[in-house]
């Protein structure tokens, strides 16, 4: 697994978008905040992509219910009507970090760019701090 950080050290959001790339977009729930309290929770795709059109194609392709569940049909996760049924084991969110690692590793592309949440990306690197709110990372793969 890469190490965080290059020789153009951490970069800021400007400096990547004054980059040339492929803008091709692909939504991945599995990069999704732990779920550990209701603020955990997301909006279900259909929302998302009626609040982001540019994104549509790529939002429809989630499922309705994209975050974490917890497999508990009779009291789910959901914002929308306040229910939160269980948390995600550190175990279930550690699996999904396996999953992406696994998927980031067979992509052919050179340059991916993910966004996700601390919580997954201090697992991800697997470090101790969680990073500041907006902060961007490099990894070398």
């Amino acid at each position: 697994r890469g190490q965080p950080g290059s020789a153009l050290g951490p970069m800021s959001g400007a400096a990547l978008a004054a980059r040339p790339a492929d803008h091709r977009v692909v939504v991945l729930s599995m990069i999704a905040e732990h779920c550990n309290t209701t603020g955990d929770i997301g909006r279900p795709a259909s929302q998302l992509a009626a609040h982001f059109p540019s994104l549509s194609a790529q939002l429809g392709e989630l499922p309705e219910q994209w975050w974490f569940n917890g497999g508990c049909p009779k009291k789910p996760n959901c914002a929308e009507k306040g229910l939160f049924g269980r948390r995600e084991t550190l175990k279930e969110m550690q699996q999904r970090v396996r999953d992406f690692d696994h998927w980031l590793t067979n992509r052919p592309e050179q340059v991916v760019v993910a966004f996700g949440h601390s919580i997954f990306w201090k697992h991800f690197a697997m470090q101790q701090r969680l990073m500041r709110n907006c902060e961007v990372v490099q990894f070398d793969w």
